[in-house]
This record gives C-alpha cells, sequence and structure tokens, in this order.
C-alpha cells in the first residue's frame, strides 16, 4: 500500500520545469484534481519514462474516405472550385501518410532529477488490494459505474483517455481523505509505457534543489531518442 519516495524525474517547461499551477494544468492529466482547484506534479522514474508520458504518439489518419469525397468534386461546383477540392484532397492524402513525429512542444521542456527535502509516502496503485479498497468509495465506485468499468485493474488505471473520470476520482478522494489510516502525500503507480509514475499532491511535499538539471531537451537527447525508438516516433 505504501511507497516511500525521495527523489524523482521530471519534464516540464523549459523555464521552470519543477512548477505547476492550475493555470497551466488544464485538468486532462491522468490524476488531476476533479475539482481543479489542487495542483499535482507529475514524475517518473526515469526521464525516458517522463519523456513518454509527455510526447504520447498520434495515429495519422488513414481512413481517405475524406479524401475520396473531395476527389469527387460536386456538380454544382465550377471549375476553380474543383480544382481547389482536389488540390486539398492531395494536401490532406500527404498529411495523413505523414510518419508520425514527436510533438514540437517537447522541446520546449526540459528533463530535471529532483529530490525532496524530506520522503514521501505515496499509495501504491499497483498494489491489487489498493485498488479493491479503492474501488469501494463512493466517488470511485460511481466513476466505475458511470464507465461500465466492472473492476479496478491496471489496464483502467493506465489508460489514458476512456477512464479518466475514474483515475481523477482516485487522485481527488486521495487528496482530500484518509487512505488505509494515512494521509497519503501522492499516488505511486505504473507508467503506460515504461516504468513508474509519481504524483505529487500540492502542499503535500517540499523540494530540495535539483540533483541533475534542468537539461534542455532535443534531438540527439538519448531519452528523447530512447522514447522516439520505443514509440516508432520521428525525431
Amino acid at each position: 500500500m505504501y511507497y516511500r519516495l525521495s527523489e524523482f524525474w521530471r519534464v516540464g517547461y523549459h523555464a521552470s520545469p519543477l512548477d505547476v499551477s492550475l493555470e497551466y494544468q488544464d485538468g486532462s492529466g491522468r490524476f488531476d484534481d476533479p475539482e481543479r482547484k489542487l495542483t499535482v506534479l507529475y514524475g517518473g522514474d526515469s526521464a525516458t519514462t517522463c519523456t513518454l508520458e509527455v510526447a504520447l504518439p498520434w495515429e495519422p489518419h488513414v481512413d481517405a474516405s475524406y479524401v475520396q469525397q473531395a476527389e469527387a468534386p460536386g456538380e454544382d461546383m465550377d471549375a476553380d472550385e474543383q480544382r481547389l477540392a482536389l488540390e486539398q484532397a492531395e494536401r490532406d492524402r500527404v498529411i495523413a501518410q505523414r510518419a508520425p513525429a514527436m510533438p514540437a512542444s517537447l522541446y520546449d521542456k526540459s528533463k530535471v532529477f529532483a529530490q525532496l527535502a524530506k520522503p514521501v509516502v505515496l499509495c501504491d496503485l499497483d498494489d491489487v488490494s489498493v485498488r479493491t479498497q479503492l474501488s469501494k468509495v463512493p466517488a470511485v465506485s460511481a466513476a466505475m459505474i458511470a464507465s461500465n468499468v466492472p473492476q479496478l485493474d491496471r489496464s483502467v488505471i493506465t489508460a489514458q483517455g476512456p477512464h479518466l473520470e475514474i483515475t481523477r476520482a482516485i487522485s481527488g478522494f486521495l487528496m482530500r481523505e484518509e487512505f488505509g489510516g494515512h494521509q497519503f502525500a501522492g499516488i505511486r503507480t505504473i507508467s503506460r509505457w515504461k516504468g513508474e509514475v509519481f504524483v505529487l499532491f500540492q502542499d503535500r511535499y517540499e523540494l530540495a534543489s535539483p540533483l541533475v538539471g534542468p537539461i534542455r531537451l532535443h534531438r540527439e537527447d538519448p531519452d528523447v531518442i530512447q522514447a522516439a525508438t520505443m514509440t516508432g516516433l520521428v525525431l
């Protein structure tokens, strides 16, 4: 149930990678506060893990039906409109077939190896008994029912899109209530890609001077290269 954390990696905006505020935390993160009142600081056990979490691959649109529709100009189009429709369809085809790339926004970020002024205790969501107990919490149970999820397994915890209401209900509960007789400082869980992810709740931790960095990310960075290799993204 418990995980003791004293240091971690993080990828954040270059100017201040360890800072987080509600102004820039839009609530779409896996464990963001569902009430949008408290911030969370995300980190990982390696810089590669953090990079993978930040640089999610997007899938190119391979369904060419919209291109085919554009290639069949309407009868009411004049010659110029037909030519424009064909040109747009060709551009769409090129975009759809282009290899997915690392998001350009990744290179506005830096990696840093952070340490805490004193260790904190996290709730370990990779513990089956923990997930079983959390599934009985009213807010979590309600989110599971709404999402038609029968049990709180790893696939639910690691899902970014389909089950965000569930993971955010978990973090919202742990931020505000005791669980297992303890007031946790955050969450430890497995990454969607590789390694472990740490989620630190606002006002439950104190940062010390970083051990490494901040180091600005770039295309030749070994962690960026490893993340690109694992996901098939183009640098």
